[in-house]
């Protein structure tokens, strides 16, 4: 059997609230792409919808077998659903297909966790 690998990872939403609030696109383009906002936007619960692709963004570096020299930015990874609102985790525009991601969110939390296999 091969590895499998898992990450998770909690975000408190009032916490990229408030770095939005404080830093405004600088925050949000150094971490999120242009898909992702626009699609949070969509979303309705715009914070909440970039917290739980932020903790996924987290959830995808502990999961994925990076060697420890490799720099992972942000930026390289993105989150995005598809058509079925099931969320897909990218890594440089490839789609991570033996992956299985779930966002949820809970009040003031948001909470990803990611198996890599």
């Amino acid at each position: 059997m091969d590895k499998i690998n898992f990450g998770l990872d909690i975000v408190d939403i009032k916490r990229i609230k408030n770095l939005v609030d404080q830093y405004g696109n600088r925050f949000l383009f150094r971490i999120f792409s242009i898909n992702e906002i626009e699609e949070a936007k969509k979303r309705g619960h715009y914070f909440s919808s970039l917290a739980g692709k932020f903790a996924a963004k987290e959830a995808f570096i502990k999961a994925f077998p990076f060697s420890k020299d490799q720099v992972i930015l942000f930026s390289d990874i993105e989150i995005l659903s598809d058509s079925f609102g099931k969320p897909w985790c990218y890594y440089k525009r490839v789609k991570i297909i033996h992956s299985n991601l779930s966002i949820s969110h809970e009040k003031n939390y948001a909470i990803a966790g990611l198996i890599v296999f």
